[in-house]
C-alpha cells in the first residue's frame, strides 16, 4: 500500500483502469482504481502479482486470458495496453492443474468467451462440437468447426491423435460458404429475402446468389410442399421466374443443415416419393410401407408383418382402416361407409352441393382424390388439396398440382366413380 502511495504522485488518477477477473469459482472479482492499474505502465506481471496477494495463489499456478491471448511467459512482460486491455476489460484466470489421462486447453468461444476444458486425449473432434453445441451458453450454430492458429481440425480425429498439447488455444468457429468446397462467393443481395448486408452468399449455377440460412429455409419449404427437386424461385430483371434445377446434393451443403433439419428434410421428401410417386401406404396397425404389385387393382391388403404376430392384418388400400364384411356391399369393397370404394360415396359425388372458390363457382364441394379416390370435403380455404395419403391436386380442375396452370384452370365435371 505504501508503495502504491508513492506511486500515485507520479501518475494522474484519471489514467488508472479498473478490471474484472473472472473463471475463479464463480466469482467475478473487481479490480477498482485504487489497484493504479494503467494501461501503458501496468505489465501482465504486475496484474498476476495483484491476483496472487488478493487470492493468495501462487504465480506459477495460475495464468491469465484475454481474448485470443494467453497472457503466459513472454507476454507477461507486455503491458495492458500492447495486449489490448483497457478500463472495463474482464480478463480470465485459469488454474494449473497436474496433467495425467485427462487434457486441458482453453476454447475460444463466439462470444470470445474463453473457457478452459479438460477432456479425455481420445476423444474425437465431433464429440467436444457436440458437446460445446449443446451448452446453453452457446448459439446454435448451423455448422461449426474447432480451429487452431486458423487450421480446421478433422472431426473424425482424437485430440491425441492431431497432438494437441495441454494449454493450447483452440477457437470454436462458424463454418461460412467461405468453407465450403465447389461453391463461389459473393456479397451480392440474396435472391430471396434481399438483404445487402455484407454476408457471403452462394452463387448458384444459373447466376442466382443466395445465403446458407436462405437456402436451409428454401430447401425445408420446397420439401414441405412435396417437392422432389429445387429449382431457382429467384427472377431477371424482366421479372421473368428463373426456375432452373438445382442439384439437391450443392442446396444442402451451402444449406449447412443440422442434422435434424437434415433428417426432416430426408424423411419430407422420402414421404413425398412413397406417397405421391409410387402410390405406396403405411398398414395402418404397424406402419410397415407397401406398394401394390403393378397393375393391381386389388383394395384387400394383408400384412404379411402383422399376420406373422398373429394380429389383425387385413386392411383397405384405399381408406387403411381394417377390412370389414358388410352386408349389401361387394366383395371388392371393405364396408366402410366414406371409403371411396363404397357406393355411398359413387353417390355423393353426385348429388352433393356447389360452391364457389376464389372467384370461380359452380364447384362441387365434395371430390375424390384423383389417385387414391379418398372423399375430401371442401369447407374452406384455396383449390390446392392435399389427401390423407398426401396427393396434391387443384380441387377445381382436378389437375395435378404439380405443374398447375392457372390459365387453363377450369371447373371439371362430377366425378363418377367405377362400382
Amino acid at each position: 500500500m505504501v508503495e502504491r502511495k508513492l506511486k500515485a504522485r507520479f501518475f494522474d488518477e484519471s489514467n488508472f483502469i479498473q478490471l474484472f477477473l473472472r473463471g475463479y469459482e464463480t466469482q467475478t472479482i473487481f479490480f477498482g482504481k485504487e489497484y493504479e492499474f494503467e494501461e501503458t505502465e501496468t505489465t501482465v506481471l504486475d496484474v498476476k502479482t495483484e491476483i496472487h496477494e488478493r487470492l493468495r495463489i501462487p504465480l506459477d499456478k495460475f495464468l491469465l486470458l484475454y481474448q485470443n491471448q494467453v497472457l503466459d511467459g513472454e507476454n507477461e512482460n507486455k503491458t495492458l495496453r500492447q495486449c489490448g486491455i483497457s478500463d472495463n476489460s474482464t480478463i480470465y484466470m485459469c488454474l494449473k492443474l497436474l496433467g495425467g489421462a485427462r487434457l486441458s486447453f482453453y476454447i475460444i468461444l463466439l462470444n470470445d468467451e474463453i473457457k478452459q476444458v479438460y477432456i479425455d486425449s481420445k476423444l474425437k473432434v465431433a464429440e467436444l462440437k457436440t458437446k460445446i453445441a449443446q451448452s446453453k451458453k452457446v448459439p446454435e450454430l448451423r455448422r461449426a468447426k474447432l480451429t487452431i492458429e486458423d487450421i480446421e481440425l478433422d472431426d473424425n480425429l482424437t485430440f491425441e491423435q492431431l497432438g494437441i498439447q495441454d494449454d493450447s488455444v483452440i477457437a470454436y468457429e462458424e463454418v461460412t460458404l467461405f468453407d465450403v468446397d465447389g461453391v463461389s462467393v459473393s456479397f451480392a443481395p440474396d435472391m430471396i429475402s434481399y438483404d445487402d448486408s455484407q454476408e457471403a452468399r452462394a452463387e448458384m449455377p444459373c447466376g442466382h446468389f443466395i445465403s446458407k440460412d436462405s437456402m436451409a429455409s428454401y430447401l425445408i419449404s420446397e420439401a414441405m410442399d412435396s417437392k422432389l427437386s429445387i429449382h431457382c424461385p429467384g427472377v431477371d430483371m424482366q421479372n421473368k421466374k428463373c426456375g432452373a434445377e438445382w442439384d439437391i446434393n450443392l442446396c444442402k451443403k451451402i444449406a449447412m443443415l443440422t442434422r435434424e433439419e437434415n433428417d426432416k428434410l430426408e424423411a419430407t421428401m422420402a414421404k413425398t416419393l412413397f406417397y405421391q410417386q409410387i402410390d405406396g401406404r403405411e398398414c395402418p396397425f404397424c406402419k410397415t410401407f407397401y406398394i401394390r404389385q403393378k397393375g393391381s387393382k386389388n383394395i384387400r391388403m394383408n400384412c404379411p408383418v402383422c399376420k406373422s404376430k398373429g394380429k389383425s392384418s387385413e386392411f383397405c388400400y384405399l381408406c387403411l382402416r381394417k377390412w370389414q364384411k358388410k352386408e349389401g356391399v361387394g366383395e371388392g369393397y371393405c364396408g366402410h361407409d366414406q371409403c371411396s370404394g363404397s357406393f355411398k360415396e359413387v353417390s355423393i359425388l353426385q348429388v352433393c352441393g356447389v360452391i364457389n372458390i376464389q372467384g370461380v363457382g359452380q364447384v362441387p364441394s365434395i371430390r375424390a382424390c384423383t389417385v387414391c379416390f379418398a372423399l375430401i370435403e371442401h369447407n374452406q380455404g384455396c383449390k390446392h388439396m392435399t389427401c390423407k395419403n398426401k396427393h396434391e391436386f387443384c380441387f377445381i380442375c382436378l389437375n395435378p398440382w404439380r405443374g398447375h396452370n392457372n390459365s387453363t384452370c377450369a371447373v371439371a365435371p362430377r366425378q363418377v366413380l367405377q362400382q
